[in-house]
C-alpha cells in the first residue's frame, strides 16, 4: 500500500464522498469488503486470476483433443497437420479467441501466469526439457492432470513417426512432462 494512504483513510473517503457512497448503497458493500478490497489492491504478493470461463475453456481443450493423431510438422498451423504452438493458435481460434501465430515463447508472455494447482481446461502449459530457462514446447491442459499436444520430439521438422503427432499427455506430479514445466499461463 503506498505509504501516504492507508487501507482506512481511504475507506472513509469513499465512504463519505459522493458518487462513491451511492454506487456502495447500489452494490451492498460493507467497510469491510471496500478496506479488503484497498489492502488486495496494494498487496504486492496477490495475484489476481480473472474468472474462469468454463465454456470457452472446454471449447479450446475439445477443439484441440478433435485433432488428436494428426501429424507432426514443424511450422504447421492445422487443420491436418500442426507443430505446438500451431495446434494452440487453431485450437483457440475455432473456440472464438483471436490469437496470431506465435511461437511458444510469445503465447507464454500473454495473459495471467498461473500456479500448478489453477489450471483448468484450455490453459497454456510450457515446458523447458533441458530446464535451462529457455520454453521449448507448449501443450493445452484438458483437465484430470494431462496436456492435448503436437509432439514431434526427435523427429526434426516432419513427423515420421506414429507417436509424433497430436496426442495427450500426463502432467502429474513425479512425469517426464510435470518435471519438464516452465510455466502456465491463461490468455482467453
Amino acid at each position: 500500500m503506498p505509504d501516504n494512504i492507508d487501507a482506512n483513510t481511504f475507506t472513509s473517503f469513499v465512504l463519505t464522498t459522493d458518487p462513491f457512497v451511492s454506487s456502495f448503497a447500489n452494490h451492498d458493500l460493507t467497510e469491510t469488503d471496500l478496506t479488503t478490497l484497498m489492502t488486495i489492491m496494494y498487496d504486492e504478493t496477490y495475484q489476481y486470476i480473472p474468472n474462469y470461463n468454463g465454456t470457452t475453456g472446454e471449447n479450446i481443450a475439445n477443439y484441440a483433443l478433435s485433432r488428436l493423431g494428426c501429424r507432426y510438422y514443424w511450422g504447421a498451423e492445422g487443420p491436418d497437420y500442426f507443430d505446438c504452438s500451431g495446434l494452440v493458435c487453431w485450437a483457440y481460434n475455432q473456440a472464438g479467441v483471436s490469437v496470431q501465430r506465435l511461437g511458444a515463447t510469445a503465447y507464454s508472455q500473454m495473459g495471467i501466469r498461473l500456479s500448478y494447482g489453477d489450471l483448468m481446461p484450455g490453459d497454456c502449459v510450457y515446458f523447458d526439457w533441458d530446464r535451462n530457462g529457455s520454453i521449448e514446447h507448449v501443450g493445452i491442459y484438458i483437465g484430470n492432470q494431462e496436456v492435448v499436444h503436437a509432439s514431434g520430439d526427435g523427429s526434426g521438422t516432419v513427423g515420421q513417426y506414429p507417436d509424433q503427432c497430436v496426442k495427450i499427455s500426463s502432467i502429474a506430479p513425479g512425469t517426464y512432462y510435470y518435471r519438464s514445466i516452465h510455466s502456465m499461463n491463461r490468455f482467453y
